[in-house]
C-alpha cells in the first residue's frame, strides 16, 4: 500500500523535477493527472565536470558552472512548457546539509487542543535556533511527534501536557540558492519551488514502495561522491561520505590504459556485465581492483560506524554506481572479509516506479541514477 508520497492532485499538475548531482544536472518535465498515471514530457540532462573543485567548500567558491547549468535547465524547460505549477529540486551530497533537532515543551493548558499555529511556532523556534549565517535553510520535515510521550502522525487537535518534535532542516549555501532562484525567476516567476536533500527523497521513496527497513543502510554512489546514510524514515543519520564515485573509477581506467572517457566508460560497463574477453578483462581488472580497494578504504570511517551498531545487514545501493554490478560485488566481498558481515545488498533503481508512469513515459527514467528524479516527479510537497 503506497503512502502519501503519491497523493493525487485535482485535475492536472505540471511538475518540473530537478536533481543536482556531482556529475550532472538532470530534469524531468512531467504532468500529473488526477486518478491517472504521471506523464513524462521530456528529460533534460546536463553533464557537469566538478573534478578539481573543493566540493562542499565555502559558498564564495561554489563553481560558476552550476549557475550556468541552472539557467540552461530552466531555459530548456521553458521550451517544453511555459508554466510549471511546482518545481521540485533535489540536492546530492555535498550540496546540502540536513540537520535534525528535537524539542519537548510543557503546555500551559493541557485540556486545549494542539493547533497548527502551535506546531508552526515550535518549528520557527527550532529554525531560529539552528540558523547558520553560512547556510540558507530551504526546507524542513517533521520526522516525529509525541503527545504525552506517545508517538502520533500529527499532533494537530490532540490534547496533552507535553509536546515533543524531531524536525529535520535542509540547508544549502546562499550562493547556490541565489543561482537557483535567479534562474527560476527568469522563466518561471510564478512557480512554487521546493527543496530536498537526495537522502530525504530516497527515504521517502523507500517508505512509499515498501522497501523501508528499520536500521537499514543506504549507499548512494554518485559521479564524484559516495554517501552512506540511515534508510529509516524517522532517522536523519548520515554516516559519512567519500570523494570517490563512478567518474573517479573512469578516470583511473582512462589514465592507466591511455584511452578517452567514452572508451573507459564502455570498458567498465562491459567488465561489470561480464561482456569482455579474457585478455581485455585481465587488463581492466588490474586497474579496477586497486581502484575499488581505494573506494572501500575511503569509506572506512562511515562503514565502521554502522558495522559496529546493532543494524540489519540490508544495504540499499542507489545512484549511478548501483547500475554497475562490480560495486555491489566488491562491497559484499569486502564487508565479509574485513567485518565478517554477510550483507544483504539490494539495488534500488528507477524501474521500481515504472507502474506509476504512463505508456512511453515508463522508458524515460532508468537505473539507480534516476531514482531521485523519478521520486521528485511523483512526490507531493
Amino acid at each position: 500500500m503506497l503512502l502519501d508520497f503519491f497523493k493525487r492532485e485535482r485535475g492536472r499538475t505540471h511538475v518540473l523535477a530537478i536533481d543536482l548531482g556531482t556529475a550532472s544536472i538532470s530534469a524531468a518535465a512531467a504532468v500529473r493527472h488526477e486518478g491517472e498515471k504521471t506523464e513524462i514530457l521530456k528529460v533534460l540532462r546536463y553533464p557537469i565536470d566538478l573534478f578539481g573543485y573543493q566540493l562542499g567548500g565555502v559558498a564564495e567558491k561554489l563553481p560558476y558552472i552550476l549557475k550556468d547549468g541552472f539557467i540552461k535547465v530552466f531555459k530548456d524547460a521553458f521550451g517544453v512548457l511555459r508554466h510549471f505549477d511546482i518545481i521540485m529540486i533535489g540536492f546530492a551530497d555535498p550540496f546540502c546539509v540536513d540537520k535534525t533537532t528535537e524539542r519537548k515543551i510543557t503546555r500551559a493548558n493541557s485540556s486545549s487542543a494542539i493547533t497548527e499555529e502551535e506546531i508552526n511556532r515550535m518549528v520557527k523556534s527550532l529554525r531560529d535556533e539552528i540558523m547558520d549565517k553560512m547556510l540558507a535553510i530551504v526546507g524542513h520535515e517533521i520526522l516525529s511527534m509525541r503527545v504525552n510521550g506517545y508517538e502520533v502522525d500529527s499532533a494537530n487537535r490532540y490534547k496533552g501536557k507535553s509536546l515533543e518534535a524531531a524536525i529535520m532542516f535542509t540547508s544549502i549555501s546562499p550562493t547556490l540558492k541565489e543561482y537557483v532562484e535567479s534562474a527560476k525567476e527568469m522563466f518561471f516567476p510564478k512557480s512554487g519551488v521546493f527543496y530536498y536533500s537526495d537522502a530525504a527523497v530516497f527515504r521517502k521513496a523507500l517508505k512509499s514502495t515498501g522497501n523501508l527497513y528499520e536500521h537499514g543502510i543506504a549507499m548512494d554512489i554518485g559521479g564524484e561522491m559516495t554517501t552512506i546514510f540511515d534508510a529509516d524514515a524517522c532517522v536523519n543519520q548520515r554516516y559519512g561520505a567519500a570523494a570517490f564515485g563512478v567518474r573517479t573509477l573512469m578516470r583511473r581506467v582512462e589514465a592507466s590504459m591511455k584511452i578517452d572517457a567514452a572508451e573507459a566508460e564502455s570498458l567498465i560497463k562491459k567488465y561489470s556485465s561480464g561482456a569482455l574477453d579474457e585478455a581485455i578483462k585481465t587488463k581492466v581488472e588490474k586497474v579496477l581492483t586497486p581502484a575499488l580497494s581505494d573506494w572501500f578504504l575511503a569509506l572506512q570511517e562511515p562503514i565502521r560506524q554502522f558495522a559496529s551498531g546493532n543494524y540489519t545487514r540490508k544495504i540499499m545501493l542507489t545512484g549511478g554506481g548501483a547500475d554497475l554490478a562490480l560495486f555491489a560485488g566488491f562491497l559484499k566481498e569486502s564487508l565479509k572479509r574485513d567485518y565478517n558481515i554477510a550483507a544483504d545488498i539490494q539495488i534500488f533503481n528507477a524501474e521500481i516506479f515504472r507502474d506509476f508512469f504512463a505508456g512511453a513515459s515508463q522508458n524515460w527514467l532508468r537505473g539507480g541514477g534516476d531514482v531521485i528524479l523519478s521520486s521528485l516527479a511523483l512526490l507531493t510537497p
